[in-house]
């Protein structure tokens, strides 16, 4: 089965080919989803809440995100020591679904990882799919997704790796444009690797 990791910067359209390799037959993993479920195990938040030596949680015993941003995300060892704990039950998910995909005879199985390289994951993977869309349009997306200005969005986008820095580093990029024809680049780079008949 090829395993197929999808990344890119923030507001590429990585959801968009997510949604298509599940209309195609592939399996996909958002491990966005994973990480707000892992947060949501009170054991996990005081393992958390212990590593980064703030109060995280929230009422309900489970990670409360804005308390766990703020207290990391202006400290490196602080996320250093949360990253510690969260990468390993990621890829813990990761391996587990990639193997259900393998057992059900699968061709084909995706991950959408946007830590994909900062977490060391590339390794766990057969072929790395880059999302990517132009400055403006992946602004606008964040925009409209997260509720933020377009000043936010674009502050965002300037503490992560470019989309030409994705690009190098993966096997194919799919262009995620409004009006180009998305599925046509998906469905040609997924035939060239493979992984549809």
């Amino acid at each position: 089965m090829l395993k197929i990791a999808l990344t890119g910067p923030s507001g590429s359209g990585k959801g968009y080919i997510s949604a298509l390799l599940a209309s195609m037959g592939i399996p996909t993993l958002d491990t966005d989803a994973v990480v707000h479920r892992i947060y949501d195990d009170p054991a996990f938040a005081e393992a958390v809440e212990a590593a980064v030596s703030a109060p995280v949680r929230g009422e309900n015993g489970t990670v409360d995100r804005r308390r766990l941003a703020a207290a990391v995300f202006a400290d490196e060892n602080k996320m250093k020591s949360l990253l510690s704990l969260v990468y390993p039950r990621v890829r813990e998910e990761i391996r587990a679904f990639l193997d259900a995909a393998a057992l059900e005879g699968r061709r084909a199985a995706a991950v959408d990882a946007p830590q994909l390289f900062e977490a060391g994951f590339e390794k766990d993977f057969d072929r790395i799919l880059c999302v990517n869309a132009p400055k403006k349009i992946r602004a606008a997306r964040i925009v409209e997704r997260d509720g933020v200005t377009r000043a936010q969005a674009y502050e965002r986008m300037a503490h992560q790796r470019s989309g030409r820095e994705y690009m190098k580093l993966s096997d194919a990029t799919v262009r995620s444009v409004p009006g180009e024809d998305v599925r046509g680049q998906l469905e040609s780079i997924l035939a060239s690797w493979g992984a549809v008949q």
